[in-house]
């Protein structure tokens, strides 16, 4: 299910290189628009990504889409890449060091339809309108770059045996923003392997969870489901685009905490929120909304008075940017309580999949920045 790789970073110059996770300020343009200025002429991951804040669902999507992909063949091409196989990593966060191991995993060992009962599970629905931007990128891409999350219940010292494997630095540098200090370092994958292993045998539910980066993950799935019908059997297992790169980090370890995304009912006004108010489960927090039922909840009455009534909604990480955002008078936000990790592999497994967005590893702040990345093509 997990697999050796052959890893690419930059050799240098890791401080413009990184960026956080395309999914991440989607209401908040002045952020990638700053980033922009600080990365200027310098290569950089955000050059490989379509930041969702720039989306429009019009022709010119694909127009930059196909900007992203050549500048992937480019920086193949300009010898940029040093390798690793495996890569530890400790993150600096808001909830603590997040520690975890970069490394592929087998997209038909992974689900994301409801009800699945894979090995390497979806834990939020997948909204299918969201996929084709992610799929136009992928389906012409030379390289991935991840900001996928995949969560486990570490009994079996995984993140251990990557830390004892350690072998060199890759890189140690200060993230965009004040996001925090990140490390890498290339680690030997023969004995988280082992680990790995002896994880996936003493699972008593499934073992592997993707706990960010669904959709991305998802897009993967579903580009690999349509070119490998055209792929002989005996071809498939060395195909690149049947695996996808991740980040696989442990529930209980340390720096990991589960925080609530937010609603921002995009275009609603006072009618909305006086018709939400009617229900006890909400009440009035100083110009938003706060839910005073059980998180998933709270999430379901939230999205279904939206889509009833004709809404949009935007998803937000972090009080404070609600609250700007409501101030701005872009519609009615809703502050969700945040959900508990305890029993987690236990309730998507009897309870199936939660709702999109129902959750968030850390603050906006703390989501994965894009610095590891994986050819696409065997070609080179």
């Amino acid at each position: 299910m997990i697999g050796k790789t052959e890893i690419l970073l930059p050799k240098e110059g890791f401080e413009k290189w990184a960026a956080i996770a395309c999914d991440q300020y989607t209401s908040q343009p002045e952020y990638w628009n700053a980033f922009e200025r600080f990365v200027g002429g310098a290569r950089s991951a955000l050059r490989l990504i379509l930041p969702e804040a720039y989306l429009t669902n019009s022709p010119g999507d694909a127009a930059r889409a196909a900007a992203v992909n050549q500048t992937m063949r480019d920086y193949l091409s300009s010898g940029i890449f040093q390798t690793a196989d495996c890569v530890y990593v400790e993150r600096e966060t808001t909830d603590g060091l997040r520690c975890g191991v970069v490394a592929a995993i087998d997209l038909d060992e992974y689900e994301f339809a409801p009800g699945n009962k894979a090995k390497i599970r979806a834990t939020e629905r997948t909204v299918e309108h969201r996929l084709p931007p992610r799929m136009r990128v992928r389906a012409g891409a030379a390289v991935e770059l991840p900001h996928v999350l995949v969560l486990i219940n570490d009994t079996a010292g995984v993140i251990d045996a990557a830390r004892r494997g350690v072998s060199r630095e890759l890189y140690s540098f200060e993230l965009y923003n004040g996001a925090g200090k990140v490390r890498g370092c290339a680690c030997d994958f023969d004995a988280v392997d082992g680990a790995l292993d002896r994880l996936e045998a003493g699972s008593d539910t499934f073992p592997y969870a993707v706990g960010d980066g669904n959709h991305s993950l998802a897009a993967a799935k579903a580009v690999w489901d349509s070119v490998k019908k055209d792929v002989p059997p005996a071809d498939r297992a060395a195909h690149p685009l049947k695996y996808a790169l991740v980040e696989i980090v442990s529930l209980n370890l340390g720096g990991i905490k589960f925080h609530p995304i937010h609603r921002l009912i995009l275009g609603a006004g006072e009618a909305a929120a006086a018709a939400l108010l009617k229900s006890d489960r909400f009440a009035n927090d100083c110009g938003v909304l706060r839910a005073e039922a059980e998180p998933v909840a709270a999430i379901r009455m939230v999205d279904e008075f939206a889509c009833a009534n004709g809404y949009g909604l935007d998803f937000i990480h972090g009080d404070s940017d609600l609250r700007a955002l409501a101030a701005k008078g872009m519609g009615v936000g809703v502050l969700i309580r945040p959900m508990s990790p305890d029993g987690f592999f236990k309730e998507i497994d009897a309870s199936g999949i939660l709702p999109q967005k129902s959750f968030s590893i850390g603050e906006a702040q703390d989501k994965r920045f894009y610095i590891e990345a994986r050819r696409l093509t065997n070609n080179r």
